[in-house]
Formats: structure tokens, C-alpha cells, sequence
């Protein structure tokens, strides 16, 4: 467990907006809500009113699709491999 803050706030914690965008990076998350889904069971906190600006929600969907269509790439050649 990582040391606290006075405000009670676990400093060895990833911070929200970089998990999300981990989160959509690696194609583990379809849509937002998928995202907020993870995110709360993670234990992150208020959860939508971090992701609720038009420019960060921009930038996941982006990403998102970014990582589909790389995950879509690779199932393609492997399916020409075998």
C-alpha cells in the first residue's frame, strides 16, 4: 500500500486521466462507459466529472479507435499467417 497524503490520497496511485487514457490505449475499452465501468471498479472516484470535458473525451475516442484499428490490423495478418 503506498503512503498517503494529509488528504488521504494514495500518491503511488496512477492519476485518473493518465489510467483512462492507458485504458483506451491498450483497446480494453469499447466506448466511455466501459471506461467509467473500469474506472469505478478500480476505486477512482467521481469518475465522470474528470472525463467530462469535450477535448479529453476527443482525445479517448481518438485513442480508441486508434487501438481498435491496430487490433483489427492484427487479427487480420494472423489470420493471413495461418
Amino acid at each position: 500500500m503506498g503512503w498517503s497524503s494529509p488528504r488521504g490520497l494514495d500518491v503511488t496511485r496512477t492519476p485518473i486521466i493518465e489510467r483512462a487514457f492507458q485504458l483506451a490505449a491498450d483497446g480494453s475499452c469499447r466506448t466511455l462507459e466501459d471506461m467509467v465501468r473500469i474506472l469505478e471498479a478500480e476505486g477512482y472516484r467521481e469518475v465522470r466529472r474528470h472525463l467530462e470535458g469535450k477535448a479529453i473525451k476527443t482525445r479517448l475516442r481518438a485513442l480508441r479507435g486508434s487501438a481498435r484499428a491496430a487490433g483489427a490490423r492484427s487479427a487480420q495478418s494472423q489470420v493471413l499467417q495461418d
